[in-house]
């Protein structure tokens, strides 16, 4: 068997191997230590220099439906108060004690 075939053996039995490992492509190559790059070009010369197709490359249709988008009302995820020439803004992700802490601290200061 020349090189060229033997390699091409070994890409086709790595591609089988990934797909039938059930995870990504990405998370396969790193964990067999194989560029992504590497994968899909040896997917492509193998599919282009054969009659028989690497891999599934079978179609299939599903329905999908989608449900009308919410319409929200965005103020920008947070809340401004102004007080005596200080400006505080409190972001929507901020935790309830947090907010507590700074208050107390500012009403200590003024």
């Amino acid at each position: 068997m020349s090189r060229k075939n033997n390699l091409a053996q070994i890409w086709a039995e790595r591609i089988k191997a990934c797909q039938a490992s059930g995870i990504n492509v990405k998370a396969w190559c790193g964990e067999n230590n194989v560029s992504a790059s590497q994968y899909y070009y040896w997917i492509r010369k193998l599919n282009n220099s054969s009659n028989e197709l690497v891999g599934d490359n079978s179609v299939e249709w599903a329905e999908v439906s989608l449900e009308p988008k919410k319409k929200n009302i965005d103020n920008g995820g947070s809340i401004t108060l102004n007080y005596n020439g200080f400006k505080l803004e409190i972001s929507k992700n901020i935790k309830r004690d947090d907010i507590a802490e700074v208050l107390a601290a500012l009403v200590s200061v003024c």
